[in-house]
C-alpha cells in the first residue's frame, strides 16, 4: 500500500476511544461503536502508540478490572501500534512548550507528533485537547460521528 493511501485510511485512536469501546456504560460508548462500524465498512486502519496502549490499559485496569487484560491481549490484532522515535519525543516537548497554558499530557503531545509525522487526517478521541491543538486532523466523536470517505 502506498504511503498516501495509508494516510487516507489511517485513523489515530486515543485512550478515551478505546475505553468507550470496552465500557458499555461509558458516555461515549454508542458513538465509539458507530465509528468502529464505519472503520470496518471503509476498511480503515486504526493506529495508536504504545503510550496510548499503556494509558488505556491502566484506565481499564482501575475501572474495569479483568477487561483490561482481555483488551490489551487483543488490541494488536486490529490496531497498528506505531513506534515512537527520538524525533517524536523532541516534537512532543515542543508541543508541550508551545501549549504550556494547557494541560496536555506527554501522551497527548506524542500522539500529536505521531499524527503529524504520519500525515493522519482523523483522530478518535474524547479529549478536548485534540481540538485545542488545532492539528490538521478531524477529531471524532467531538466533531461528529461521520467518518469522511477516504
Amino acid at each position: 500500500m502506498s504511503r498516501s493511501r495509508w494516510q487516507q485510511l489511517a485513523c489515530f485512536a486515543d485512550t478515551g476511544f478505546f475505553y468507550a469501546l470496552v465500557d458499555s456504560g461509558d458516555r461515549w460508548h454508542t458513538e465509539a461503536q458507530q465509528i468502529l462500524r464505519q472503520v470496518q465498512q471503509q476498511n480503515r486502519i486504526v493506529v495508536t502508540s504504545t503510550l496510548v496502549v499503556a494509558e488505556a490499559h491502566a484506565l481499564m485496569l482501575y475501572r474495569l478490572g479483568t477487561a483490561a487484560l482481555q483488551w490489551v491481549s487483543n488490541v494488536g490484532n486490529w490496531v497498528e501500534i506505531l513506534p515512537t522515535e527520538p524525533a517524536h519525543h523532541r516534537r512532543a516537548v515542543e508541543i508541550l512548550s508551545q501549549y504550556a497554558d494547557q494541560q496536555f499530557t506527554y501522551t497527548d503531545a506524542v500522539s500529536f507528533a505521531l499524527i503529524e509525522a504520519h500525515g493522519v487526517s482523523v483522530a478518535f478521541s474524547m479529549d478536548k485537547h485534540f481540538i485545542v491543538f488545532q492539528g490538521a486532523f478531524l477529531t471524532l466523536p467531538l466533531a461528529g460521528v461521520q467518518l469522511p470517505v477516504p
